[in-house]
């Protein structure tokens, strides 16, 4: 689900399940795949390549495990990563 405007964009990488549900549903792969069909969307709306920010999933993006399970650095930061590797 993604919601557009001209100012901000938003893309989830889950929707509609309780939060308690959110992390055992994301995966590196899960979360790559919303970076790209964001960067896809917004290339043909936009007719250019967007500047993409992915937020954390817990308070300060986890603050190296204080919150959470570490999903940022187990999931989040890979997905980046490999997102930036392919352009």
């Amino acid at each position: 689900m993604m919601q557009y405007s001209e100012e901000i964009t938003c893309s989830f990488v889950t929707t509609h399940v309780g939060y308690r549900d959110v992390p055992q549903l994301l995966t590196v792969a899960r979360v790559l795949e919303v970076i790209e069909l964001t960067d896809e969307a917004l290339t043909r709306i936009r007719g250019r390549r967007p500047t993409i920010v992915v937020c954390g999933l817990n308070p300060h993006a986890g603050e190296h495990g204080l919150f959470g399970d570490r999903e940022e650095e187990r999931i989040i930061i890979p997905a980046m990563e490999a997102a930036s590797q392919k352009g």
